[in-house]
């Protein structure tokens, strides 16, 4: 199971609109400490 810190790292984005749809993926570049209880960055 991922902790919290993990699920805030987003990597890839997905629009829909009707049939449209899009998606992203990107390479994560950054490393941000977060508090472990609420995810906020603490820098």
């Amino acid at each position: 199971m991922l902790d919290r810190k993990d699920k805030l790292n987003i990597v890839k984005l997905t629009f829909t609109s009707g049939v449209n749809q899009a998606s992203e993926e990107y390479t994560p570049h950054l490393e941000v400490e977060r508090c472990p209880l609420c995810g906020i960055a603490t820098e």
